[in-house]
């Protein structure tokens, strides 16, 4: 048996308690509501500055916030479908 294996042969690093900060970030529903907070507020304040004249800066500030609420909605999105899930919730007799 191996030094990296549990006694039962698997990783003692498999468990919730141990995963990556990115991991637990992203694997949160919390994280998935920002994104898409960010990616709707985003591009809603490009288009309403790129229509109201403002700055070319202040359009690109606002579209790329919008960027980058859309790369975390896709990232939280991965994160919860690479999630296992619980098995089924048991009916009371």
């Amino acid at each position: 048996m191996s030094e990296h294996m549990g006694p039962r042969g698997d990783r003692p690093d498999a468990g919730p308690a141990n995963r990556t900060f990115f991991e637990a970030f992203l694997s949160n529903h919390r994280t998935l509501v920002l994104g898409i907070l960010a990616s709707v507020a985003g591009i809603t304040g490009a288009v309403g500055g790129a229509g109201a004249g403002a700055d070319t800066r202040d359009v690109l500030a606002g579209a790329g916030i919008g960027a980058l609420g859309l790369i975390l909605t896709v990232a939280s999105v991965t994160a919860l479908a690479r999630k296992p899930r619980r098995g089924a919730p048991k009916r009371p007799r």
